[in-house]
């Protein structure tokens, strides 16, 4: 059984979009290898999982139009993602750049077993919303979820300034990303957004 997912074209506009990507392509430095949690210890770089670079400072104000977007569109999301409404406590982001040779294999947000210990909190929605220079310079990256049960996947074709949200157990991945030449101004890049909740049980 595949869980329900909302996609939402258009989600900024072309105004605050620009300017979302147009501050990750000024900080090709500011982009470090992503991490994992791993064993109850986070950011552990693993290149056979993941494979991406992540923003290192903070988004502060740049990322507000992002946050009211979301706002703007909570029933929706609840709505099309299947979602009960709950209490959110907190939200995580990240600014992430997926190179030539980008991907992320198959897993779920919602921390489980021993990584659980990292935090006191659980990831309820996960969001993630795309950016990229127009035309598109890459190729690949689709995210793809899997069923909970059974073999069924569906495939969502990253494009700029839409939006995807799920349910954070929903398995995903993200497929292989070719870009020609690897140009960090041709990555594909992506706001990962976690909805969180108080911990519903230990």
């Amino acid at each position: 059984m595949l869980l329900p997912v909302c996609i939402i074209d258009g989600f900024l506009g072309p105004a605050e979009s620009r300017k979302l990507l147009d501050f990750a392509l000024a900080r090709p430095d500011k982009f470090q290898p992503s991490g994992l949690a791993q064993n109850s210890k986070p950011d552990v770089i693993d290149t056979g999982v993941r494979v991406s670079h992540s923003y290192s400072g903070w988004l502060g104000d740049e990322a507000a139009a992002f946050h009211a977007a979301i706002d703007r569109s909570y029933d929706r999301i609840l709505a099309e993602t299947g979602s009960k409404p709950f209490v959110e406590v907190e939200r995580e982001t990240e600014l992430v750049a997926h190179r030539d040779g980008g991907m992320f294999a198959a897993h779920a947000d919602t921390f489980t077993a021993d990584n659980r210990a990292i935090v006191t909190t659980d990831r309820a929605l996960s969001l993630v919303y795309y950016l990229n220079r127009e035309p598109k310079a890459y190729s690949g990256g689709n995210l793809t979820f899997r069923a909970l049960v059974g073999n069924q996947t569906r495939s969502v074709e990253p494009a700029h300034d839409r939006l995807v949200a799920f349910s954070s157990i929903a398995p995903h991945e993200v497929e292989r990303v070719n870009v020609p030449g690897d140009a960090f101004a041709d990555a594909r890049f992506s706001i990962a957004c976690w909805l969180l909740r108080e911990r519903v049980s230990d």
